[in-house]
């Protein structure tokens, strides 16, 4: 007799699309946050107490590891050959926006370019 195995949804990604999204948005917020806190703590010999007492890095890595939860359910429940690009286009896409939106900070066209490109490169990856 044969053993049965579990029904798996990897060729039906559909309920890990919003885990891969949500996955991203939070690496992509914790990256945002990590920049904005970082930049208030100065680097001496107390920079990793400052570090580990600073609240909003607690939240950082709550985010973080829970950003790590939701892309390890959605790679179980789909290819990691789509889900790995698409959560690492939003991780990396942003925090760039983010910074330039509310920090003033420059994007060169260069940039936007490439901001274009990895949109379009994990937007056809959904397909």
């Amino acid at each position: 007799m044969a053993a049965r195995r579990g029904s798996s949804n990897r060729d039906n990604p559909g309920g890990s699309v919003l885990e891969m999204l949500a996955a991203g948005l939070m690496m992509g917020l914790a990256a945002y946050g990590l920049k904005v806190v970082l930049v208030r703590i100065t680097m001496d010999a107390y920079f990793m107490l400052s570090v580990i007492t600073t609240p909003e890095m607690w939240l950082i890595g709550i985010m973080s590891i829970l950003a790590f939860l939701l892309m390890q359910r959605a790679l179980h429940g789909s290819h990691v050959s789509i889900v790995s690009p698409m959560i690492g286009g939003i991780a990396i896409i942003l925090p760039v926006l983010m910074a330039y939106f509310w920090l003033g900070e420059s994007v060169s066209m260069l940039k936007w370019a490439g901001i274009v490109l990895v949109l379009l490169g994990t937007a056809g990856l959904g397909k």
